[in-house]
């Protein structure tokens, strides 16, 4: 199936909490910094609330255009800004500054960095899986287009890693030696991908 390319905003929210995860595992006392979370987690829900001020026409139109996507990864970035707000405080009136993303929101950063990957480098001789959360098929080496089976080329990792990956907060080099990745086959190496452009 083709994949459909991440549009500039959402790429650019996706790699802002990418940053913030990333950087999570690497220094886990950022959790201690709430404004830099608060600020990398609330962008996706801040574009989310400026497009639902849009006339119902508009709305209408861009309902109907999306359905006709393939793997829109923004919508599901989109839903879980609406879907997923913060918890109110003790008190009850204002609602408590939540610093970590939650599940919903790595897994849709995940399917847009992917996204982004595959419509960079079309094609489907390499695999790259980030479980559970997505996967997806690129082009990569002399095959080019892989249409039968299991590609020959798999990459696994998991969240943390491809959004260091994808920031360029660690190299491939440097993920392969720490075992945050498994890469088979002969054009496996996809080094020369990462890390995105922001």
């Amino acid at each position: 199936m083709k994949r459909t390319a991440p549009t500039p905003e959402a790429l650019h929210q996706a790699l802002a909490l990418a940053r913030l995860v990333a950087a999570r595992r690497d220094r886990p006392d950022a959790a201690a910094d709430g404004s830099a979370g608060s600020s990398a987690v609330g962008s996706a829900r801040s574009a989310a609330d400026e497009s639902a001020g849009s006339s119902t026409a508009g709305s209408a139109r861009s309902s109907s255009a999306q359905s006709d996507a393939p793997g829109s990864a923004q919508q599901a970035a989109t839903s879980a800004a609406h879907d997923d707000r913060p918890t109110t405080s003790a008190a009850g009136d204002d609602p408590a500054p939540r610093q970590s993303p939650t599940r919903r929101e790595i897994a849709s950063a995940c399917r847009v960095v992917l996204d982004a990957l595959a419509a960079r480098h079309p094609g489907g001789d390499v695999e790259l899986r980030v479980p559970p959360f997505a996967a997806v098929q690129a082009g990569s080496g002399e095959r080019g287009a892989h249409t039968r089976g299991t590609p020959p080329n798999i990459v696994e990792t998991d969240a943390e890693t491809l959004f260091a990956l994808a920031t360029g907060l660690t190299t491939w080099n440097q993920a392969k030696r720490d075992h945050r990745l498994s890469a088979s086959g002969p054009h496996s190496d996809l080094a020369n991908w990462l890390p995105l452009p922001t």
